[in-house]
């Protein structure tokens, strides 16, 4: 052995109940001279302590001991120091009691055929941990739920876990609910119990039943009451609670009471309590419904029959409603009452009776349709029926009148209750059915603020306008005058047509046509009764259509001076925005305009014009700029149509694009019917795949429709669809997803007859050749602009005063005379005075 040496021993003894008196002993070292040494004690975490006997010792520190053990215990109760063994010291050891504080809050709700209780209990355990959770509850109530709050689910956030092995039993004719937990708890854990008892009536008194937490030192908590709707409670008498606002009620966990209570009190129990220490009594009160109504009644007026939606709006308070009664005139057939939770229909004269599945509250709408047949005369008066909410506290409303746009409504007679309104200001919810169905619109409004109006009106069909077939967008006319009065006048209109077949056109006196083109297109025109007929065409995309022609005259011009008048030719159609371009011979003085047209001034000055061969070419590279402008856009609404399936309307684009650039006077000309002559590579390629997709969407169509002709006769007659159909080994068709054999019909073969069929279309039609005049523009340039012209039929004017400046008159050639003479007669004297001298 060395000079120091430690011995560790460990020593167990058992207990008997607690409480115990416990004799401390410690082993007694042997043959050593002296002996000194410290002892302590210390107890679980469930056992208390305390020292009754210590002789020889002598109490030191806790912290003295842990120096000299080495050692840091925390869970000391009392240490010792002795200075020889044979010591007494003896200690009483008892079971720790747990220390639990309560919180409770309890919520009563009335209701009219049931009462609700949720009772929140929540536990802080503290000292010592529990294993279940115990509370009285009251006598007569069924239980419906209950769970448990502990600290697992308050670190996840959840709620209440429903526990389904709670048990039940009687202690001293008291209920006690126990709940178990699943291990020992300490810290805060909480307790739901929901309470539920069956009534046949509201109560007109009630003493609040409690849920008590049995086993806590110290108990505070919350009551709350609260009431459904029609209900109102009041205080019949309160012990051991204090009053406070309903609005400083705790929310606690559970949310399925939300009402906001009528009621609060809070409590505190200081001492532990078998029963609850608190008591409550209340008085129930049943209110009354007060229910305004809001009805908007939509009246659609036809020439035949009268029929009517009226919205009804209640707007319930207080109490809920479990049925509401409308007075509908016996006159209206065909009544139908519609709308959520609507149970039954009950008719006693003109009240109808409408009983709902639950009791209402607060907003809802329900809708009445009806039907009266109205007299065969049109402009018959009409009273309108009026359909009310009967037993209410207050009504208001509005009527509005709808019709169609051929039918006026006017107003005949109505009562003082109706106020003129702006059919702008019916409510917003009823505007979605105010919109009306069919083309309908609303055209009378009103309002009213008490019910028993009356209303009659007045329907009267209008007269039906005649539509506009026809209207020339734009015209615009140039002519150019000659010195010895021959014109020639270029007529270019953008027309919209709406349904005419030709286009009337009155010449004036002595004028005849050149050349006419309609879209492009060379027409000969007809003549009936002294006027030109020219073609128009039906524009299915509502865009204007060009129109062009081309007409010479003779009129007198005037020497040396004169008054000149010029007439437009005759439209049967109304024409807006015209301007006439008149190019006068240069060496006259034009004054005095006058005539239906203005002259415009500012957007063209007055310029002479000299004609040559430059300004020839400039108008013919114009003229083709615009063909070639109007080939690309052709052949784009042809690409778009092929594209979105439109064959039909595809097939008429090819036709005119075909029609447009067939023209021997463009440079983009065909040759043997086939467009595409001095293009470049890209557009050639373009207009090739264009034609070649549009022949194989005909060949298809061609194909289908021989199909189903074959398969339709196979069906009339009876007889085995086989015979029409041959195996693909033999022909070059495919067969169909259920296995039938499919048709034979070759689509190479149908694009070949359609090519077939077009070229000997084009053979047979007459080819009109077009005559494209360019206008030898040389003169005065006069700009004349007119911006309406409703009348048909009438000509535009233009009218002003020439003068040539060339010519001086009879009194020129005499002074012209007489100078010469005096010139003569000067010289002569000259030289005969230089004679003389």
């Amino acid at each position: 052995m060395t000079a120091n040496w430690r011995l560790t021993i460990e020593t167990e003894k058992s207990l008997g109940a607690l409480p115990a008196t416990v004799r401390v002993e410690v082993p007694i070292v042997q043959d050593v001279r002296r002996e000194s040494g410290l002892v302590a004690v210390r107890g679980a975490e469930e056992t208390s302590l305390a020292v009754e006997t210590a002789t020889d010792l002598q109490r030191v520190d806790l912290a003295e001991f842990n120096r000299a053990s080495k050692q840091n215990h925390t869970d000391l109760v009392s240490a010792f120091r002795y200075l020889r063994s044979a010591f007494a010291f003896a200690v009483k050891a008892e079971a720790v009691q747990p220390q639990v504080d309560a919180t409770v809050m309890q919520r009563l709700r009335v209701g009219v055929e049931e009462l609700r209780l949720a009772a929140e209990v929540t536990y802080n355990v503290k000292k010592a941990g529990i294993f279940q959770l115990r509370a009285q509850i009251p006598v007569g109530w069924r239980i419906e739920t209950v769970g448990v709050v502990d600290a697992a689910l308050r670190q996840r956030g959840s709620a209440f876990g429903v526990v389904n092995n709670w048990t039940e039993k009687t202690e001293a004719g008291a209920r006690v609910l126990e709940v178990p937990l699943r291990e020992r708890t300490q810290g805060a854990v909480s307790l739901l119990v929901i309470l539920a008892q069956t009534l046949k009536e509201a109560p007109k008194t009630l003493a609040v039943p409690a849920v008590h937490p049995l086993g806590v030192d110290k108990l505070n908590g919350f009551v709350a009451v609260s009431t459904e709707a029609g209900l109102s409670v009041k205080t019949d008498g309160f012990d051991g609670l204090t009053e406070i606002p309903a609005a400083t009620m705790p929310a606690g966990i559970y949310k399925g009471l939300s009402e906001q209570p009528t009621l609060a009190f809070k409590f505190l129990s200081s001492e532990p309590s078998a029963t609850a220490t608190w008591k409550l009594g209340i008085a129930a009160e049943q209110l009354e419904s007060w229910v305004r109504a809001e009805v908007v009644n939509l009246i659609s007026v036809t020439e035949t029959l009268v029929s009517g939606r009226a919205l009804v709006r209640l707007d319930i308070a207080n109490a809920p409603v479990k049925e509401f009664r409308l007075k509908i005139p016996l006159t209206v057939t065909n009544v139908d009452i519609s709308g959520a939770n609507i149970r039954r229909r009950d008719q006693t004269g003109e009240v109808w009776r409408v009983e709902l599945q639950n009791k209402l509250r607060g907003q809802h709408t329900f809708m009445v349709t009806w039907e009266q047949p109205r007299v065969a005369k049109t402009n018959a008066p009409v009273d309108v029926p009026a359909v009310e909410a009967v037993g209410v506290e207050r009504e208001t409303g509005s009527v509005a009148i709808l019709a169609k746009p051929p039918l006026q409504v006017m107003e005949k007679a109505k009562s003082g209750e109706l106020l003129v309104a702006d059919p702008r200001e019916l409510p917003e919810w009823a505007a979605a059915y105010a919109s009306g169905a069919k083309g309908e619109q609303v055209v009378l409004a009103w309002r009213y603020l008490r019910p028993g109006w009356k209303l009659a009106v007045t329907p009267q069909r209008f007269a039906e306008a005649a539509v506009l077939q026809a209207l020339v967008d734009s015209a615009r006319l140039t002519t150019v005058v000659a010195d010895d009065g021959q014109m020639m006048t270029e007529v270019s209109l953008s027309v919209r047509n709406n349904g005419r077949q030709f286009l009337e056109v009155e010449l004036p006196p002595g004028a005849m046509v050149w050349s006419a083109f309609v879209a492009g297109t060379p027409v000969r025109p007809t003549k009936q009764g002294g006027k030109l007929l020219l073609p128009l065409e039906q524009n299915a995309r509502d865009t204007a259509m060009a129109v062009e022609f081309t007409y010479v005259a003779a009129d007198k011009f005037p020497k040396r001076k004169g008054n000149v008048a010029f007439a437009s030719p005759k439209l049967d159609v109304p024409l807006k925005n015209a301007r006439w371009e008149l190019l006068l011979p240069p060496d006259y003085e034009y004054t005095d305009f006058a005539g239906t047209m203005g002259r415009d001034l500012s957007g063209a000055p007055v310029v002479t014009v000299n004609y040559s061969a430059t300004e020839y070419s400039r108008q013919e590279a114009r003229s083709k700029e615009l063909r070639d402008n109007e080939s690309k856009s052709s052949l784009g609404r042809l690409n778009g149509l092929l594209s979105s399936g439109k064959l039909s309307e595809a097939n008429n684009e090819w036709f005119n694009f075909k029609r447009n650039v067939n023209n021997p006077q463009g440079n983009r000309g065909t040759q043997g019917g086939q467009p595409g002559k001095d293009m470049d590579g890209d557009e050639f390629r373009q207009l090739k795949e264009v034609e070649q997709q549009l022949r194989r969407s005909q060949a298809s169509n061609l194909v289908q429709a021989q199909q189903a002709y074959t398969l339709d006769n196979a069906t009339r007659l009876g007889l085995q669809t086989d015979a029409y159909f041959r195996a693909p080994a033999e022909t070059k068709g495919a067969q169909s997803q259920a296995g039938q054999q499919v048709l034979l019909y070759d689509t190479d073969a149908a694009e070949q007859q359609l090519e077939k069929l077009q070229k000997a279309q084009e053979v047979t039609v007459a080819t009109v050749q077009p005559l494209r005049v360019n206008l030898p523009l040389r003169g005065q340039r006069h700009v004349f602009t007119q911006v309406l012209q409703t009348e048909v039929n009438k000509p535009m004017t233009v009218e002003f005063a020439a003068r040539n400046l060339k010519a001086g008159g009879w009194l020129k050639p005499i002074a012209l005379t007489l100078a010469a003479f005096l010139a003569l007669w000067i010289a002569v004297a000259v030289f005969a005075q230089r004679r003389t001298a």
